[in-house]
Order: structure tokens, then sequence, then C-alpha cells
């Protein structure tokens, strides 16, 4: 048992000596992050939620009325729905710039370093040249910054500036008992669904670049 546990430590810290491995396995770990994390934004934190079409059941035992309440409270006042994505989006915004850059520049030095003329390691396999995978992995985390920059920072600003606005108290008129202000927070209100709705479908091209990444990193490192 000892025996084993040290070969397989000799031949991990012997593979991940090799600067084509080590950039690998950081391309691979820091595509991961990014691609799951955006994963579960995507269809499991507060944007979904925010703008889920299918509200729980309000009726019964349980916290499906809590829920329920809670979602139909952030749509009926715009600014909470936006305030809660801004939220989302500050902390978000640097892990996922991070991720994005650490694994592109991996993926590319990996590439650069990797031996010629390919990678495998395995008698029964012919060589197999991994650069154009790799720099195709490293060229899709890097189209994410100039995506977001020229097709969603102009929505980005859009809404955080929305979420700043102090949205107008409905008040009743006393001589025809009317509430005004009611039609304008039910413009903003679908407003700003529309605007995170829109932004949703933006986020998911990046998704896609992110599992493109991961997803070649993946196949490079099991063919190594």
């Amino acid at each position: 048992m000892s025996t084993n546990t040290d070969r397989l430590v000799s031949t991990l810290a012997s593979q991940l000596s090799k600067p084509f491995i080590s950039s690998l396995g950081l391309g691979l770990v820091s595509s991961a992050y990014f691609f799951h994390a955006n994963l579960g934004a995507t269809f499991f934190g507060i944007v979904p939620l925010i703008h889920q079409e299918t509200l729980p059941s309000s009726t019964g035992g349980g916290g499906g009325g809590k829920k329920a309440k809670a979602i139909e409270e952030a749509r009926s006042r715009p600014q909470t729905s936006l305030k809660l994505w801004s939220w989302f989006y500050d902390r978000a915004a640097p892990h996922m710039a991070t991720s994005s850059l650490v694994a592109s520049l991996s993926y590319l030095y990996s590439a650069y370093n990797l031996p010629v003329p390919s990678t495998s390691t395995s008698s029964n396999r012919p060589p197999i040249d991994l650069k154009p995978l790799l720099i195709l992995a490293s060229l899709s985390m890097a189209t994410i910054a100039p995506y977001t920059i020229l097709f969603m920072k102009p929505l980005n600003d859009d809404i955080k500036i929305q979420a700043k606005l102090k949205p107008p108290s409905p008040i009743t008129d006393s001589s025809t008992g009317q509430i005004k202000g009611e039609e304008l927070n039910a413009w903003l209100e679908q407003e700003a669904n529309r605007k995170i709705k829109s932004w949703s479908r933006l986020h998911r091209v990046r998704l896609v670049l992110g599992s493109i990444g991961f997803s070649i990193g993946t196949v490079c490192l099991l063919l190594v």
C-alpha cells in the first residue's frame, strides 16, 4: 500500500514538474471553475429566480408559499430585481474575468511548451499533436472578455444605472381617486425583466465559450 502510494506521488510530482502538464492542469482547473460557476448562475442562481415563469405553489405546507411570495415581491418591485442582479454581478465578475484570463494564458503556455511531435505517453497510441486543440481552448477563453465588453457592457451599465434610480411612489389623486404611478411602475417592471432576460441570453454565449475551453482541456489531459 505504502509502495503504491509513494509510486503514485512520485509519478504525479514528475508529471507536474513538466511545464506542459502543469500549465495544462492550471488551465483545466481555471476553465472548470469558470464553466461550472456560470452553469450554476445560469440555471440555479439569482437570475433564473428573478425571471422564472413557473412559480411554486403558494398553497400547502412547506416553503413553496414563502418562495413564491419572495419571487412575486421581487417582480413587483423592479428596483429589487435589478439590485439583486447588480449584487450578483459585482461579486461574480472579478472571479469570472480572472479565471477566464488564467485559463487562456495557461492553455497558450501549455501549447508553447508542448513536446514535439506530441504528448502521448502510451505505447499503444500514436503521437497526437495537441497544439491546435490547446490554441483553440485558449482562444475560446480569451474571447470571453472582448465579447463581454463589446456586446454585454452597454446592457450591464444600463441595468446598474436603473438599479440605482429611486422608483416613483404611487400617489392617489384626491379628485378622481385614481392611483398615479402604478402604470409607470408596471412599465419599469417589464423593462427590468426584459433587460435581465436579454442579459441571460447574451450570457449563454459566454457559457458556451467556457464549455469549449473546459472540454478541450479535459480531452487534452486524457490524451497525455
